[in-house]
């Protein structure tokens, strides 16, 4: 509703960039839903392991730490748009949807 993200998946961690809105960042955790971890960080009540993006620009990363995942703020963000526009376009001009493997086992789908 308003919300945009860009993100990048990897096998071992996510990046989340806000683009436009706000966002809770949230590592699966066993036995909690996503809906109570924003609750305990909407509310200050019990643990908030989330990162709240709030900012056009600022970028969250969910990775496995020891065994868990956390989330956690990086100064590495994501430039989905870039992946789509210019002369190295990943989306052709005669197609609807364009996928492409990126180093590091990554990978970008454009949609229009």
């Amino acid at each position: 509703r308003g919300t945009v993200l860009d993100i990048d998946v990897r096998s071992a961690q996510t990046r989340v960039t806000l683009v436009e809105g706000r966002a809770f960042i949230c590592p699966r955790k066993a036995g909690v839903t996503l809906e109570q971890q924003v609750r305990a960080c909407a509310t200050g009540e019990g643990r908030c392991d989330c990162e709240v993006i709030d900012h056009p620009g600022q970028t969250a990363l969910v990775k496995k730490v020891g065994g868990t995942n956390q989330a956690g703020p990086t100064s590495n963000p994501v430039n989905f748009a870039s992946l789509c526009s210019g002369a190295a376009s990943l989306c052709s001009s005669d197609s609807s949807y364009a996928s492409n493997a990126l180093g590091g086992g990554g990978g970008a789908l454009c949609g229009r």
